[in-house]
């Protein structure tokens, strides 16, 4: 019987065979059985150029494994090996488990807090500016609470209605806790996004009366946007941090449960 000959061809399935998490010798083993079909374990040693003392432990493991299987003929043991796909198949288990307790892990994992980076923009294009950048979010999705003094009376209702347009276009997400105060400010001034059209994957809600911040606020991905009600000198405060993103949005989700439709 001869032995398993380091050829090229040879040689990258061993390297492949190796990458699927078997050893050097494992993947010997392993390809001499593919080569050969149905044998006893000398012919398998003797191809793979192995001790039979320790192929026996490898076929333990491959049948373990469910990559061989075993028959008994004249009271001597053949293997044969199981079909290549049966390699993907636990490749594609062990990408299960994988994927399983990567959440798990998440939620031990102890990510330091970047430094948080505040910028500043000034202006009404500043303050623009601050709303085009929300377009931008991975997570496509944001969560506002719009107050009519710091958000509207800037820009304009019709920015607003321009910029949930390319909200929607984007499909992103846009859930919105709004003020009782402001309603009347909409209807007055002939807001048209006041109602959300069919298709348009937003949410909105009035927040208690109690609940009257004055700063328009975005929330996105790890960053947190605040614009002054200042008449002046109106400007945009864009922050990023995630400490200070999760901080937020828990405060928002506390007030989201308490406000209604």
């Amino acid at each position: 019987m001869s032995i398993l000959i380091d050829t090229m061809e040879n040689t990258q399935l061993i390297t492949a065979l190796q990458e699927t998490g078997l050893t050097d010798k494992e993947a010997r083993v392993y390809l001499a059985m593919v080569e050969l079909g149905e044998s006893s374990i000398i012919p398998i040693a003797e191809r793979a150029g192995i001790k039979r003392t320790t192929v026996y432990n490898y076929l333990e493991s491959f049948r373990q494994l469910g990559l061989i299987s075993m028959t008994v003929r004249n009271r001597r043991q053949h293997y044969t090996a199981a079909s290549p796909a049966r390699l993907k198949e636990i490749m594609v288990a062990r990408l299960k488990k994988v994927d399983d307790v990567v959440p798990l892990l998440f939620s031990l994992y102890k990510q330091e807090d970047a430094k948080p980076s505040v910028q500043m923009f000034e202006g009404v294009e500043g303050i623009k500016e601050v709303f085009r950048l929300s377009l931008q979010t991975n997570a496509k999705e944001i969560r506002a609470i719009p107050v009519y003094a710091s958000g509207h009376s800037h820009v304009g209702n019709t920015f607003i209605e321009d910029y949930l347009e390319q909200v929607a276009k984007r499909k992103i997400k846009y859930i919105s806790l709004r003020l009782a105060k402001d309603i009347k400010e909409y209807t007055k001034t002939g807001y048209k996004k006041v109602s959300i059209a069919p298709g348009e994957n937003r949410e909105a809600r009035i927040a208690p009366e109690w609940f009257t911040p004055e700063s328009h606020i975005h929330m996105y991905d790890d960053k947190v946007a605040i614009f002054s009600q200042t008449k002046e000198r109106p400007y945009a405060m864009l922050i990023s941090s995630a400490s200070y993103y999760q901080t937020m949005h828990m405060f928002f989700e506390g007030v989201w449960g308490q406000a209604h439709v």
